[in-house]
Order: C-alpha cells, then sequence, then structure tokens
C-alpha cells in the first residue's frame, strides 16, 4: 500500500496567518480613520509614499512535490536472484529417467543392466543399498515399497515483488528581498517595478517503503520404489550396501537382490521455516533554491497607513537538489533480524529553471518610511529536476506555494 506524508501541512499555519494578518492590518489602520472622510478614488492619501523602498523578510515555500520510481536492489541483486528456487534436492534425478539417485537415506543407483535394451528387465539394478540414517520404516512389506527420503536446499518464494513508487511534499524556509521604485500614480492606485532574491533552504522529502519479501521454504522428496513380489533379506538388513558389477564385484556381498531404478511414486512435501526476508528502501530528497525574480506590482491605498497589492513574478531559478538512499535486505527467523546485503548510494542534480508566480498582501506604513507586511501566493517552474540514484528515479517538482512576512523601508 502506498504511503505519502504531507510535511507541507506544516506551512499551512504561516500562510493562514499572513491570510488573518490582511483584515487585522485593515482594521488597525481604520482606526484613527474612523472621524475622517476617504477620498475618492482618484483622489490619494495625503501620505502616499512615492519613494524607492526595500523589503526584506522571512518567508515559506511548500507543496512541492517529490516523485521517486524504479527498483530495488533486493529484487535485481538480492539472494533470490542466485538461490535455488524451490524444487526437487539435486542428486535424485528425475522420476522418469534412468539415474544414480543419492539420498539422505540411502541410494539407488545405475548397475550394468540399467537402461540396457539388451537386458532382461531395463528397469532393473542391484546397486542400491542404505546410508547410516536409515530406519526400518523404509520398507513396507505390507504396501510391497521401499522409500527413500532426501530434504532439499532452502528454496524461496517471493510474497513481494513491485517496483518502487512514493511521493512526499516539501516544505522549506528563507529569506526574500527586494529593491523597487514606484513607476505610476494616479489617486491611490499605483504601478511599481521591484526586483527581488528569494533563498529557501531545508526542503526534505522522506521516502520510505519494502518492494520485495520472500519466504524460506525447504522441500522434502521421499521416493517409492515397487518391490512387491520380491522377498529378499536385504530389505530389512540396514547395512546392505549394493554395488554397480553386484555379483560380478570382489567386495560386494550377497544378497544381490534387484530392485527398479525408477520410483513408481515421488512425494513431495513442502515445509515453512519459518524465515522471512525483506528489504527496506530510505530515500532522503534535499532541496535548495535561489531564485532572482523582476516583480512589477499594483498597489492600492486602501485607508491612510494601509495599502494593499498584487505582484506577478518573472524568475529565474537555481535549483540544488541532492539524494541519499540507502538499502537494507534482512532476514528475520525467531524474532531476530540479521542483514544480509545492504546499499548505499547518493546523487546530486542542479538546474537553472524559468518561473513564473504571483502574490497578493499588504503593507502597514508604521510612519517614518518603515513598514510592516504580509504576502501569500504561489509559484510555478516550467522545468522539474529528475536525475538516478541507485536503481530509483528522483522527480523533482519546485512549484508551490509561498507565505512570508516582511519589513520595508522607504527612501
Amino acid at each position: 500500500m502506498k504511503q505519502r506524508t504531507n510535511t507541507s501541512m506544516r506551512g499551512w499555519p504561516v500562510l493562514t496567518g499572513g491570510i488573518i494578518a490582511v483584515p487585522l492590518l485593515l482594521s488597525v489602520s481604520t482606526i484613527p480613520l474612523a472621524a475622517q472622510n476617504s477620498p475618492s478614488l482618484e483622489e490619494p492619501w495625503p501620505a502616499v509614499q512615492k519613494q524607492a523602498w526595500f523589503t526584506i523578510g522571512p518567508v515559506l515555500r511548500g507543496g512541492m512535490n517529490v516523485k521517486a520510481s524504479g527498483s530495488s536492489y533486493a529484487q535485481t541483486l538480492g539472494r533470490h536472484a542466485v538461490a535455488n528456487p524451490l524444487g526437487d534436492p539435486p542428486g535424485i534425478g528425475t522420476p522418469g529417467a534412468y539415474s544414480d539417485r543419492a539420498y539422505d537415506n540411502g541410494y539407488v543407483g545405475l548397475s550394468p543392466s540399467t537402461g540396457n535394451p539388451g537386458a532382461i528387465d531395463p528397469n532393473s539394478t542391484w546397486n542400491w543399498g542404505y546410508n547410516a540414517n536409515s530406519t526400518p520404516g523404509q520398507y513396507d512389506a505390507g504396501a510391497g515399497t521401499l522409500s527413500f527420503s532426501k530434504q532439499g536446499v532452502p528454496g524461496y518464494t517471493p510474497t513481494l515483488n513491485s517496483p518502487f513508487a512514493k511521493d512526499d511534499d516539501m516544505l522549506g524556509g528563507g529569506v526574500e528581498m527586494s529593491i523597487g521604485m514606484p513607476l505610476l500614480q494616479k489617486g491611490r492606485w499605483s504601478v511599481g517595478l521591484a526586483v527581488g532574491f528569494q533563498g529557501i533552504w531545508g526542503a526534505n522529502a522522506k521516502l520510505r517503503g519494502s518492494t520485495y519479501a520472500e519466504r524460506i521454504d525447504r522441500q522434502y522428496v521421499t521416493d517409492r520404489y515397487n518391490v512387491a513380489g520380491i522377498t529378499s533379506p536385504a530389505f530389512t538388513d540396514l547395512n546392505h550396501r549394493g554395488t554397480f558389477d553386484g555379483p560380478f564385484d570382489p567386495a560386494a556381498t550377497p544378497p544381490y537382490t534387484i530392485i527398479p531404478n525408477l520410483p513408481a511414486a515421488r512425494d513431495r512435501q513442502t515445509v515453512d521455516l519459518g524465515w522471512t526476508a525483506q528489504n527496506y528502501v530510505n530515500l532522503d530528497v534535499d532541496m535548495a533554491s535561489y531564485q532572482l525574480s523582476l516583480n512589477p506590482s499594483i498597489s492600492f491605498a486602501a485607508s491612510k497607513r494601509l495599502s494593499l497589492h498584487v505582484t506577478p513574478k518573472i524568475s529565474m531559478n537555481i535549483l540544488d537538489v541532492s539524494a541519499k538512499r540507502s538499502e537494507t535486505f534482512f532476514q528475520k527467523q525467531g524474532g531476530a533480524n540479521t542483514t544480509l546485503n545492504q546499499w548505499n548510494d547518493s546523487a546530486a542534480e542542479t538546474k537553472v529553471a524559468f518561473g513564473l508566480g504571483a502574490t497578493g498582501g499588504a503593507d502597514l506604513d508604521l510612519g517614518k518610511g518603515w513598514s510592516i507586511g504580509a504576502f501569500g501566493g504561489y509559484e510555478w517552474v516550467t522545468e522539474k529536476v529528475n536525475f538516478a540514484v541507485g536503481p530509483n528515479t528522483v522527480s523533482v517538482n519546485p512549484s508551490g506555494w509561498v507565505a512570508g512576512l516582511t519589513v520595508g523601508k522607504n527612501f
């Protein structure tokens, strides 16, 4: 299930505060003017400033989206890629082909007659015997079967195999400053032009998740040979050791009991060993942005002390993005975790991109050329920052909302 942490909500209290500040500034600025008669829209307030200005203040930028895609090392280089898949243990051949078969509790091998078309019975061998760990239960006289079994190596059954697809929003803080001058004024309306700088630092996204998990099983195989109709003390003699040449081998001892080389049936049992293996990916993306902008503005003197403004923005943005990635592939058995593999990667990308934006705000005149203000808006950057880190691709969309406070001085 995709998880997403939306860190952009942390910026909303500041943005909300900026929005709330506007009506508060309106109410404060109109208190001393209650007894005055407001001029018409064409007539300026007596204290309209016509000087150039400089502003500076803290700014928040949020809603910048980061996406990561791709796979993981565990899916391409993990243990499952080189481990035996769950299947018949090695060394016992296939049930339908003549073979030398080595079991945990015995063996059934080839002899000169096995597979020989000229032999009386090609499916026969006297080259069979028991191992030291054999038990009397291998021979079932009632069923007429002789059984041998073997334990397989651990097999790995994937329970999760999915791409790494995560996204998160970034929030960063910094400073914004501008210097500008009025170009045109008519009544309480004015048009100005400013040059601005914005620096944002500490924008971070944390992408977490697992892409691969497996269950570790073991397969047990039992081959049953049909010995119905054959009576021999060799079946109950756990010391019986047949050879390839049988009676023609000087080291061989009787009886030279013949059994089939091909098992009549092969039973398979898969046992869950209670082990699991899983990977976990940590991807941290950090961004700093530096912006130079040209900011035309339209202002309206709402009262003697308060002005409202709308500011379009044309900008050039330098985007500095870095990412650190770590992946751990671990095995869990009996509540204990054992690290099987670990990988670490890092990458960085710097891009210059064109941008557009617009903000709205309010400024309150404090007297002697000083003012304070609040603003909020949205900034759009035309290009994303894309780069690879390990087996993943990171895509950063630096467009987002902005909100800030200012202190200004006319000069």
